[in-house]
């Protein structure tokens, strides 16, 4: 079975596997409300800030499926960004969530400034959006009306770069969470 329940206390898994082992698992494990959930072939999947897969747990929770964001050459590598939480934010918030719970240095293209202008752009918009829906929560009565393009803007270009990145969807979310709020004023 791909799928390993651990225990959710760090001491209750020192004691099962050693530290070593423990620190592996608080590394590629994912959170879940019985505990924390370790998929061995998935934890082998490299980061990236620019992903071009995402994992969605299946209904049960019992696997994950692996979803390939967009056309990967045979070549290319299958890379997910380790956290959906940073993956659209600043290049500052990527390295430190990384570095503290992962304990790398991300050097992907995006961190070490080598993508193509066009994508450099592509990301900054994202990251832009990101934040300013960030910004515009807890939502108040008035909603500026460039907050919704913006989420529409950014799911439209995330929509052609990685139509299947299962991160997409919080722009969609936020689209129609800005717009509703502007409709009931």
């Amino acid at each position: 079975m791909e799928l390993a329940h651990l225990a959710s206390s760090s001491d209750a898994l020192e004691g099962l596997c050693g530290s070593e082992a423990a620190s592996q698992i608080a590394q590629n494990h994912f959170v879940h409300p019985a505990g924390c959930l370790l998929f061995r072939r998935i934890s082998l999947i490299n980061h990236s800030c620019v992903p071009n897969a995402s994992i969605r747990l299946c209904d049960n929770e019992e696997f994950a499926h692996v979803i390939v964001a967009c056309d990967v050459a045979a070549e290319e590598e299958i890379v997910l960004c380790y956290s959906a939480t940073v993956l659209f934010a600043a290049r500052e918030m990527r390295q430190s969530e990384l570095h503290s719970r992962w304990g790398f240095t991300c050097e992907c293209a995006r961190c070490s400034g080598t993508l193509a202008e066009s994508e450099v752009d592509t990301w900054r918009m994202l990251e832009n959006a990101a934040l300013s829906a960030q910004n515009a929560k807890p939502r108040g009565p008035v909603v500026d009306p460039s907050i919704v393009a913006q989420q529409h803007e950014a799911l439209a270009r995330l929509e052609t770069l990685l139509p299947h990145l299962c991160e997409l969807e919080r722009f969609r979310f936020d689209a129609a969470y800005f717009a509703a709020e502007r409709c009931n004023m």
